[in-house]
């Protein structure tokens, strides 16, 4: 797992959220500490399993990431992400409606919510 650049914001978020799940992040996981783009690359190449990452939207390093997937992957394990924090409750694939997103949906994302039966 990357937890991002050493000294970074992005490692600074991933400790604060692998210590809140009763990990420690020093002895429990392997760790590595890579940029967005070295972290996708790792992905991709099966190095790593997860990577954290803290930034603005749009990053080039995510954008070619499949979104599809990790939509998918959300809504898959929605009752998981629940007992960590229930504001995941609301996720719903009627909540998914353009209107309600100041930023525009994701191509991959709006096909898995047209999949689910949302409207576009």
């Amino acid at each position: 797992m990357s937890t991002g650049s050493p000294g970074n914001a992005t490692e600074v978020m991933a400790f604060r959220i692998i210590e809140a799940a009763g990990v420690n992040p020093m002895k429990d996981i392997t760790r590595e500490r890579l940029g967005v783009a070295e972290s996708v690359n790792a992905i991709k190449d099966r190095k790593i399993d997860a990577f954290f990452w803290v930034g603005g939207l749009p990053a080039a390093a995510v954008t070619d990431q499949v979104v599809y997937n990790i939509v998918k992957t959300v809504f898959d394990k929605r009752d998981d992400l629940i007992t960590v924090h229930r504001a995941a409750e609301e996720f719903k694939i009627g909540n998914q409606k353009p209107a309600a997103s100041p930023v525009p949906f994701h191509p991959g994302a709006v096909k898995y919510f047209k999949e689910k039966g949302a409207k576009f």
